[in-house]
């Protein structure tokens, strides 16, 4: 009798312990799907490590990417991110039929686009695949790219490069000058120093994950992204004349942009 208890016990718990098992690896797959739609956390924060810590950086990012790989088979048994894998149903079927008449509707119209706030009107009245007819009512192409390809044509996207190449050119400027031994017309101290970098160390963060999210939903095409990207830009520019030793300029521009308006 008392064989037979303890083998059941050890039966209950087996079964509790395969069931405790499964609960966390479909919550493992859950934070995993969340992530994906949080896509720009890890460039932004990988931007932020290397920037900050440089060699250390990179070291503390091979870890993480080791972590992740060894993750990966755990992440494979879950139905939730094979899901993501799945190109013959669910999100990222009707991903990529968005991506395909995204770039059907910038060839037929590759200079200027469609215009801007006018992809839901073209995709569902004209561009929308037969097979992803469950989800009409789009829009944007869910990539960034896509995004101003449709919208604005080559020309707009010429546009939105210049911006791109001007923030990294300043953000990589100003770190480089910030980072190493101050030259004689700053005028900035050691302290002052190290905060000015990591404000652009942040906003580089800031804008690296805006562009990584931008590969898989809306990167730049919502009030609230844009504010905070010019933010950015206009903050890098002045970091930039800062640590050049142009103070006296950009303290000038912020007290002009700071003075009330004589309406």
């Amino acid at each position: 009798m008392a064989i037979g208890q303890s083998s059941s016990a050890d039966a209950a718990r087996l079964i509790d312990g395969r069931a405790v098992a499964a609960k966390v690896t479909d919550k493992v797959g859950a934070e995993a799907v969340r992530l994906k739609r949080e896509a720009g956390i890890v460039p932004g924060l990988a931007v932020v490590l290397v920037s900050w810590l440089g060699r250390r950086g990179w070291l503390v990012l091979a870890g993480g990417a080791a972590a992740g790989v060894a993750a990966l088979p755990l992440l494979a048994r879950t139905p939730r991110f094979a899901g993501l894998l799945d190109f013959t149903g669910g999100t990222t079927f009707f991903r990529v039929k968005l991506w395909v008449s995204a770039w059907r509707m910038f060839r037929d119209h590759p200079w200027l686009g469609v215009g801007p706030d006018n992809f839901l009107y073209q995709y569902r009245g004209r561009y929308i695949l037969p097979e992803a007819w469950q989800e009409p009512n789009l829009s944007h192409p869910h990539n960034l790219l896509l995004d101003f390809l449709s919208r604005f044509g080559l020309l707009g996207l010429a546009c939105g490069l210049w911006l791109l190449v001007g923030f990294w050119q300043a953000g990589l400027e100003v770190s480089r000058r910030l980072a190493g031994p101050a030259g004689p017309s700053e005028g900035l101290a050691q302290p002052e120093r190290r905060s000015l970098l990591a404000l652009a160390v942040g906003l580089m963060g800031l804008v690296a994950a805006m562009l990584a999210h931008g590969l898989v939903d809306h990167g730049l095409f919502l009030v609230d992204l844009s504010y905070a990207f010019f933010l950015a830009l206009g903050g890098i520019q002045h970091l930039r004349s800062l640590a050049v030793g142009r103070q006296d300029t950009a303290r000038a521009g912020l007290r002009v942009l700071a003075a009330p308006s004589a309406d």
